[in-house]
């Protein structure tokens, strides 16, 4: 599944999935962490194939429509969802990620 990673993903989201990769330090908003159960159970695959697509708006997300076929997308989404680990699209409450304690969702302050 590591294949999945394309380096466009890696540079905002970091190769932890942790959204503290080397291009995403100045992003307002920053990066998802995927590794947040917390936050990953929330959102559906389908939501995340929509913005994998199309991007996301007022963020820095661009869409992967021209870049990657629909199997390629899902591909992507199965492998992010492994940076919750059992905790991805339907499970409890998020593992201590990088971001630490009970706010591994948190998103560390940024300057512009």
């Amino acid at each position: 599944m590591e294949t999945a990673k394309p380096l466009a993903c890696m540079n905002c989201h970091s190769t932890k999935g942790d959204g503290a990769g080397p291009l995403g330090g100045g992003l307002i908003p920053p990066p998802r962490n995927f590794t947040c159960g917390t936050t990953m159970k929330d959102i559906p695959d389908g939501q995340l194939f929509w913005i994998i697509k199309h991007g996301s708006p007022g963020t820095a997300m661009v869409g992967f429509s021209g870049q990657l076929t629909d199997e390629e997308i899902w591909t992507v989404i199965h492998y992010l969802r492994t940076f919750a680990g059992s905790h991805g699209p339907r499970g409890g409450m998020g593992h201590r990620g990088p971001r630490g304690g009970d706010g591994c969702c948190a998103q560390p302050e940024r300057t512009p």
